[in-house]
């Protein structure tokens, strides 16, 4: 490789970039989607810290890798009623701790969480039916109607006896 690197001196050995295998197939008009609006919510992803050297132009400065995960997880929740009203966003991260910049930008009355997987348990369905569906219900007269998928998180003995 030396040798191939000093017959070709338009070439030098950089680190690569992961990025998700998903991601390559997105097209120029969702590109920019995501980004304005990655712009308005400040929602960001780490594609982790396992980069390969490989052989690039000299000068450029990041060579991504295709790969089929990403180091951290995120999970939005966003429920809406039939009256089109949009409930705000509950965001869990995988993380110990929330820091203050990961709360900037983020839409009013947002709840923000984290736990070692990034992704909806028992707990972070419960923190969210608290703090952001029930309050809504309650503002509303007669009966009312929750409608979630089946994941086993959505059924507790607490969240059922709260209603």
């Amino acid at each position: 490789m030396k040798s191939f690197l000093l017959r070709h001196k338009e070439l030098s050995q950089i680190m690569s970039e992961n990025v998700k295998r998903a991601r390559c197939a997105v097209t120029i008009e969702e590109m920019k989607a995501f980004f304005e609006n990655l712009r308005k919510t400040n929602f960001t992803d780490d594609r982790g810290t396992n980069k390969v050297p490989v052989i690039a132009k000299r000068g450029v400065k990041h060579v991504e890798r295709i790969t089929d995960h990403s180091k951290t997880s995120t999970s939005i929740m966003i429920a809406a009623a039939p009256n089109g009203t949009v409930l705000s966003p509950y965001t869990v991260y995988k993380a110990k701790h929330i820091y203050p910049g990961w709360r900037e930008g983020g839409m009013q009355g947002s709840v923000y969480n984290s736990n070692s997987s990034g992704w909806f348990d028992l707990r972070m369905f419960c923190d969210w039916f608290n703090k952001i569906l029930l309050p809504y219900a309650r503002k509303l007269d007669g009966r009312r109607v929750i409608v979630c998928d089946n994941l086993c998180s959505h059924l507790s003995v607490d969240v059922i006896s709260s209603l």
